[in-house]
């Protein structure tokens, strides 16, 4: 192949090149991540199309409930909180644009998952063990202990042997 042809391949694969990367940059269609320390929190998630992945947001933190609960907590302040700081941003720049209405849109649609733990009222004997699996469960999830997992299991099996003895009755 002569050296004009050559170079002028190579033109037109870098300008291709280019132009994907433009196109794909600006219509969002590859998966990203962020990862923002918002306030001490460090609050992760993803984006496609220029939209939040709800289910991606404290995905790290899913193991831990409490945790999980406080993060889409602060992730939902964090979008509304970027949201207005980009608003009073003049978008010169398409990113700027997409960037604003991608978070302003997650402030609107996001939904934090709202936990708490409390205790029980302790009326019988079998509440009592409703709330000593329930402890256990808690104390077990997302944890490797040993020591909690089998409190787990004998504290949910003592509670299945009070409602089996309850329903024979």
């Amino acid at each position: 192949m002569d050296p004009i042809g050559i170079l002028f391949g190579a033109y037109l694969d870098s300008v291709a090149n280019v132009t994907h990367r433009h196109m794909q940059e600006s219509l969002g269609t590859e998966i990203r991540a962020e990862r923002i320390d918002y306030q001490g929190t460090l609050v992760d998630f993803q984006y496609q199309l220029w939209q939040v992945r709800h289910p991606s947001v404290c995905a790290s933190k899913r193991g831990d409930l409490r945790e999980f609960s406080a993060c889409t907590i602060e992730a939902q302040a964090m979008f509304r909180e970027l949201c207005d700081s980009l608003a009073s941003t003049e978008a010169g720049d398409w990113r700027v644009a997409k960037t604003r209405n991608m978070y302003c849109n997650a402030a609107v649609s996001f939904q934090p998952t709202r936990a708490s733990i409390s205790a029980a009222e302790q009326s019988d004997e079998l509440a009592r063990a409703r709330q000593r699996c329930n402890v256990a469960i808690s104390a077990a999830l997302g944890s490797g202990d040993r020591q909690a997992i089998a409190e787990r299991d004998k504290a949910c099996a003592d509670l299945a042997e009070l409602q089996a003895a309850r329903s024979r009755d």
